[in-house]
């Protein structure tokens, strides 16, 4: 049966509420550290941030992006900033994607990337970066040379990073 959900921006009050989605892609990820990561993402009323400043279109450098379901309930998140990237430009970089999928498929993950896409549109980016925690994937990954590399070097997969070039804004924005 398909779910209802309601994608909504995490406010101030409810950094403690979201805590556990984090910790099922981040288990090692304490809550002394997610509230210091919350911080940076510029949430209005969290350590000062939310002002306004600087040039251009930013009007939310960062932030978390909840999904819901009708009774208010978590079912995902993800946390996101706008930066500049040397390949893209403007872009929107993801760090945490949570996703709970119970009965309904990909029905909070799709909210959440719909989401996702408006505020980057909105933005003003050329692309959205996304780094997945997601361990299954990286058991399916088969190495480079240059991943074999980085692992002889001591380095771990721990992620997964994914793209999607925003066309549309790339084509209004070069006008």
């Amino acid at each position: 049966m398909a779910r209802n959900y309601v994608t909504a921006r995490l406010g101030k009050d409810e950094i403690d509420r979201a805590y556990p989605l984090v910790r099922a892609v981040l288990p090692d990820f304490s809550m002394e550290r997610w509230e210091r990561y919350v911080a940076t993402l510029g949430i209005a009323g969290i350590n000062g941030a939310g002002a306004k400043g600087g040039a251009g279109p930013r009007r939310h450098p960062g932030g978390i992006m909840t999904v819901r379901n009708e009774d208010g309930y978590f079912y995902g998140l993800f946390c996101y900033q706008i930066d500049d990237d040397p390949l893209h430009g403007r872009v929107m970089r993801v760090e945490t994607f949570v996703a709970l999928e119970f009965l309904d498929g990909e029905g909070a993950a799709g909210a959440l990337l719909d989401a996702m896409e408006s505020i980057a549109v909105g933005e003003e980016c050329r692309a959205i970066r996304a780094c997945l925690h997601e361990p299954a994937i990286l058991r399916d990954t088969r190495p480079s040379r240059v991943m074999r590399a980085f692992a002889e070097h001591g380095f771990a997969a721990e992620s997964l990073d994914m793209s999607k070039r925003l066309e549309r804004v790339a084509s209004v924005v070069s006008l």
